[in-house]
């Protein structure tokens, strides 16, 4: 298991705790899959009616052009975006946008 899917799996495992709450609906997407796009973001989720995407890199990581090009899309949408490295820097942003609504 690679840095950053010891990453993911961790902050898949905090949202399922959210999503079992009843507080919002996620999903992972997998490189493995045929819907999936390069440069997407690793995991999406809904909360209190607003659209959140996350990048996760392992801790230290860099983005990659097309990863930054996609977090612009995003944001010209007004949807939040968050590129992380660990668990914790994941929660710090989910509270925060927690907060807001």
């Amino acid at each position: 298991m690679t840095p950053e899917d010891k990453v993911k799996n961790k902050i898949t495992a905090f949202l399922e705790e959210e999503k079992a709450k009843g507080l919002l609906y996620y999903e992972r997407r997998q490189a493995v899959t045929l819907s999936y796009h390069k440069g997407v973001p690793d995991i999406w989720f809904c909360m209190n009616g607003k659209h959140y995407e996350v990048e996760v890199k392992k801790p230290g990581g860099t983005r990659s052009t097309l990863q930054i090009k996609y977090e612009q899309i995003f944001k010209n949408m007004n949807v939040a975006y968050a590129c992380v490295d660990s668990v914790d820097a994941f929660k710090k942003f989910f509270n925060e946008e927690k907060s807001l609504s």
